[in-house]
């Protein structure tokens, strides 16, 4: 699990150039990209998102697959969506979203780039993409958007959207029986990618 810095000490794009650097140390390792997998949940899936277009953008090859649970991937959100949401996400709020990405990404001239905000990106040659997103939380949009440039740019992608969870469910084995089915699902399109 690579550690890369966090903001506010380390803004955009510390996080998205570290974790850019470990991919290409377990390349300089031998390590075939058909044998890796890059997941985040959260900001953490914004990032597994910024670093595949980054990978892309250096010209070398994607890795097997990559796994998303509630990527924050949109530094311009929609305020009518993030406060009509905000009631039902147990977890997050629409001011946290807020605060995030005025910590993130300080500078505003940043934030329409794709590796600040992958929705805007162009998913061209992107590998096979899962993403989940709970109808219920702040960040629902954010995984919509993406999963919309994704296939528009002809990307497969697996979505997993679910009513009545909260923010990341997926991370609540053995506790949640839909963690539970829904971990399953994630196993098989690793091994189907």
């Amino acid at each position: 699990m690579p550690v890369y810095p966090f903001a506010p000490e380390h803004p955009y794009p510390a996080a998205v150039n570290r974790v850019m650097e470990a991919y290409e140390y377990l390349l300089s390792l031998g390590k075939q990209p058909q044998n890796i997998v890059i997941a985040g949940d959260s900001a953490g899936g914004g990032l597994t998102l910024a670093t595949l277009l980054h990978i892309r953008d250096k010209g070398l090859e994607q890795p097997r697959c990559a796994v998303t649970f509630s990527p924050g991937s949109n530094a311009f959100p929609d305020d009518k969506i993030l406060d009509a949401l905000d009631p039902s996400d147990a977890m997050l709020s629409a001011d946290i979203i807020r605060t995030v990405i005025d910590i993130y990404i300080p500078n505003l001239e940043d934030r329409s780039h794709p590796y600040a905000s992958p929705c805007l990106g162009d998913y061209t040659g992107i590998c096979p993409l899962l993403i989940t997103a709970s109808t219920d939380e702040v960040l629902y949009a954010d995984g919509k958007r993406v999963r919309r440039a994704a296939e528009q740019a002809g990307v497969r992608v697996e979505w997993i959207e679910r009513p009545g969870v909260f923010h990341v469910w997926p991370i609540m084995v053995p506790f949640l029986p839909e963690a539970n089915k829904d971990l399953k699902r994630v196993v098989a399109f690793i091994k189907d990618a």
